[in-house]
């Protein structure tokens, strides 16, 4: 395993040009055999590669999914459930209370809200338009990408 891409500066980047390499070269490895030499051994190994984890924070989850983030409305991600705004202090938060039970999002069901979304230019219950993460092969755009919790060692 190792690190493909690692952004740094003042502002967040486009998820298309940071995720354009890594889609390619992910594509390609799946695509084309790639072989190897294990160091126990020497022995020669040919296998394809494919990419079926993304592990992020909630607000660069939802950019590299192109998603509304956590505290927009439909910015759940994992359910379609629509949140509401309340007062808090001298502003508002985006909650999710427990009301009701709300259908998990899928990944053919979130594709179709993707067409929609492009198709619009709005975003369609949550999901704001394509993410190149949905070219890669065997990669599920909504659960594939993990949420990492800051400051929390892996329950692993």
């Amino acid at each position: 395993m190792r690190l493909h891409t690692l952004w740094f500066g003042r502002a967040k980047p486009c998820a298309t040009t940071f995720l354009q390499p890594f889609v390619s070269e992910s594509t390609d490895l799946y695509n084309n055999e790639f072989t190897f030499v294990r160091s126990s051994g020497g022995h020669e190994r040919t296998t394809n590669v494919s990419a079926t984890l993304c592990i992020c924070d909630a607000p660069a989850r939802a950019m590299l999914q192109d998603f509304v983030q956590f505290n927009g409305h439909y910015g759940c991600g994992f359910c379609l459930h629509p949140g509401e705004r309340i007062q808090k202090g001298s502003g508002t938060v985006q909650v999710y209370p427990l009301s009701e039970i709300y259908p998990l999002c899928m990944r053919e069901g979130t594709l179709e809200l993707v067409k929609k979304a492009t198709a619009s230019g709005k975003p369609v219950q949550g999901v704001k338009g394509a993410s190149l993460l949905c070219l890669l092969p065997n990669f599920d755009i909504v659960r594939s990408a993990i949420h990492c919790l800051r400051n929390r060692k892996p329950s692993w």
